[in-house]
């Protein structure tokens, strides 16, 4: 229960902490397939 409640205290930060991630991970993504030199790595 202790979890649950840990978990419920700030749903919204680890949320939107993930989005930023998951941005962020997207535009190297897109960046690293845009550059031939990292893509032969």
């Amino acid at each position: 229960e202790e979890k649950t409640q840990f978990s419920d205290n700030k749903p919204n930060s680890s949320e939107l902490e993930l989005t930023r991630i998951n941005n962020s991970n997207k535009e190297i993504y897109a960046s690293d397939q845009e550059s031939p030199n990292k893509q032969n790595r």
